[in-house]
C-alpha cells in the first residue's frame, strides 16, 4: 500500500501579480470571441446560480465560499471554452489550479458580498446582450476587483 501526499504550497505575492497579469490580458481577449458563441442555455445556467446566490444572500442566508468560487470559476472558464483561440485557452487552462485557488482566496476575501454578485450579474447581462466590447472591458475590471480582493486582503496588512 503506497500513501499518497499532497502539499499546499504558500502563495507568493510574486504568484498572484503574475497570474493576474496573464488573466488581465488573456482573459478578455478570450472573451472578445467568446460572447457570440456561448448558447443561451449555458448563461441561463450561470445565471441561475447566481441568482440563487443573490436570493441567499437577500434572505441572510449563509452562502459557502466554495459555491461562489465555483460560479465564478465557471463563468470564467465557460468564457475560455468557447474562445475561438485555443492556445489561450490552453494557457489559462494550465494554470487552472491556480486560477481556481486565487478565485476562492478572493471570494473568502469579499468585503461585500453583494458587491461580487452584482459584478457577475452585470457580466451575464453583457454576455446575454452579446456586447463584445463592454463585456470584455466589464470582465477585466473584475479581474482587477479580484486581484486587489486578494492583495488587500492577504499581503498588503
Amino acid at each position: 500500500m503506497s500513501l499518497q501526499r499532497s502539499f499546499v504550497s504558500e502563495i507568493s505575492l510574486d504568484d498572484v501579480k503574475e497570474i493576474y497579469d496573464i488573466r488581465k490580458l488573456l482573459e478578455p481577449f478570450a472573451a472578445l470571441s467568446a460572447v457570440n458563441r456561448v448558447p443561451d442555455e449555458e448563461i441561463a445556467i450561470i445565471e441561475n446560480g447566481w441568482i440563487e446566490i443573490q436570493k441567499m444572500v437577500e434572505k441572510n442566508i449563509p452562502v459557502e465560499w466554495t459555491k461562489i468560487s465555483e460560479m465564478d470559476h465557471r463563468l470564467h472558464f465557460t468564457i475560455i471554452r468557447f474562445s475561438t483561440n485555443r492556445r489561450v485557452g490552453d494557457i489559462l487552462s494550465s494554470y487552472h489550479a491556480q486560477i481556481e485557488r486565487f478565485q476562492l482566496l478572493s471570494a473568502q476575501s469579499l468585503a461585500d458580498v453583494k458587491n461580487s454578485i452584482k459584478q457577475h450579474v452585470d457580466l451575464l447581462e453583457c454576455l446575454k446582450e452579446r456586447n463584445v466590447k463592454k463585456f470584455s472591458e466589464q470582465l477585466y475590471e473584475h479581474i482587477v476587483k479580484s486581484e486587489e480582493y486578494i492583495l488587500r486582503d492577504y499581503f498588503l496588512k
